[in-house]
């Protein structure tokens, strides 16, 4: 009876991670690309399942001298854009595959007074 027992009690252990491995695990094709610049997270998909060519996200959580953050991207039919926020996140769709992104953030030097901004290098998404 114990070994009964035993054996049902792992056959639903087996069960019940295979789908929780079948429900959480991203199809090969889904990949969004991540930059992290200090505070600022920045991700593109050519990917995302919601009928645009494209998406940019970007979060910022702001930070001692930290203004902004944002996602500058440009696209393989040679336009560019970026997307700006405020101590939270936002994202957008686009109409044409992201080719490289960049996180930059805006900071205030409290000594001048002066706002400026920074970037991390280009990223390839591919």
């Amino acid at each position: 009876m114990r070994k009964k027992w035993i054996a049902k009690k792992a056959a639903f252990i087996a069960t019940a991670a295979a789908f929780m491995v079948a429900l959480f695990s991203a199809p090969a094709s889904a990949a969004a690309y991540d930059v992290y610049y200090y505070e600022t997270h920045a991700q593109a998909d050519n990917s995302p399942g919601n009928g645009a060519a494209s998406w940019v996200w970007v979060y910022n959580g702001g930070g001692f001298g930290v203004v902004a953050g944002s996602v500058d991207y440009q696209l393989r039919d040679g336009s560019s854009g970026s997307l700006v926020v405020y101590g939270s996140a936002a994202s957008r769709s686009l109409n044409s595959d992201v080719r490289q992104i960049r996180a930059c953030q805006e900071w205030v030097n409290y000594n001048t007074g002066l706002f400026y901004w920074t970037c991390s290098g280009w990223s390839a998404v591919s």
